[in-house]
This record gives structure tokens, sequence and C-alpha cells, in this order.
């Protein structure tokens, strides 16, 4: 997993070996951002991935994984959602959501996000996004939740969505969420 840094101090949870060895490098094979920020792919033209299954699978073996349940945190990945669908029509989707604002100002303090430098130039980034969750929304076992909320408190919306996988809703939960590194509303 990626571990915490300066913009991050909890860490990413997101599996390094397959952002870079595969999300990224799909990405950029097919001549976009590896980054996801500009440009960004066509989803009706998308180059076929038909091992993409077996590659996650052998990468998870690699790690550990034997069987049963596993998720993948990634933002990049509804940037060629058709592909994921694809290899696991039966995944079950997570769309994390923040207010447009939040994301743009998050956008314009970080140094790793380059691509536009203004605020009308990330929220084109962000419409084009949207439009890629309502596609997934509309052919994939989907669920929404929004960040803002779980963070000051209100967890109806996370605890959906642990219940509707079958999973137990564990308190430590609420002592994990940090609301003060979470840079809602400053």
């Amino acid at each position: 997993m990626i571990g915490p840094n300066i913009y991050n101090p909890k860490g990413y949870f997101e599996n390094a070996v397959i952002r870079e060895q595969v999300v990224k490098s799909y990405l950029g094979s097919i001549g976009v951002d590896r980054f996801g920020q500009k440009p960004l792919p066509n989803v009706n033209n998308l180059r076929a991935f038909p091992e993409l299954r077996s590659v996650i699978v052998r990468i998870m073996n690699e790690q550990g994984y034997v069987d049963g349940d596993w998720f993948y945190k990634e933002a990049k990945i509804c940037l060629f959602w058709p592909i994921w669908k694809g290899a696991f029509p039966n995944a079950k989707w997570l769309i994390v959501r923040r207010p447009d604002d939040a994301i743009i100002d998050s956008c314009l303090r970080t140094s790793f996000m380059r691509a536009f430098r203004d605020r009308e130039g990330w929220q084109g980034w962000i419409d084009e996004h949207k439009k890629r969750f309502t596609e997934i929304k509309e052919c994939a076992i989907c669920d929404e939740v929004w960040s803002n909320r779980i963070v000051t408190g209100d967890l109806s919306e996370i605890k959906r969505v642990v219940s509707s996988l079958g999973l137990e809703w564990n308190d430590d939960v609420k002592r994990f969420i940090d609301p003060k590194i979470f840079h809602y509303g400053d």
C-alpha cells in the first residue's frame, strides 16, 4: 500500500504495484496522461486489455491473496472503467464523492495535480469524471458515498455500504476518521 506523506498523513490505501504497473502503464499505452489529469481517455475508444483480470489476480496472488472477497481503491480506474467492468463483471463499485469546490481546492494546493492552474480547468476535469460516474452507475453494481458527510460524523452511507456487502460494522471506523486532516471547508 502507498503510505502516508505530507498530502495524506494516514496513507492512500492504494496498491502501489497495481497502480504503477497496471493502471498507469495502461493509461500511458493508450496515449493519455498516466496521472489521469490531461488528456483523459475516451471511454468509447479504449484499447482492449483482455489479460487485465489475469494480471490483477497474479499480482494479488504474489502479494498473498488466496481466496475470498477483496477490494481495489484507485481514482483513475473510472477513466477506463469499461475495461475493468469487462475483467470483473460482477464487481461492486463504490464511488466516493466530494463537493466540487473541495476537490478543486485540493487540486490547487497539491503539487502532483499539475494539469490546470485555475478553477475552471479543474471544474472541467471534475465534470468529465461525473460523466463516467453516471455511466458506471448505469452499467455496474454500484453505490455512492460522500466523504464530507462521513468526516462530519454522518456514517449512515458507509454503514449502508458495509451492510450491503455482508460485512459487519466496526466502531473502529469512527476512531480512524480524522476531520482535522480532511481540509473540508478550509
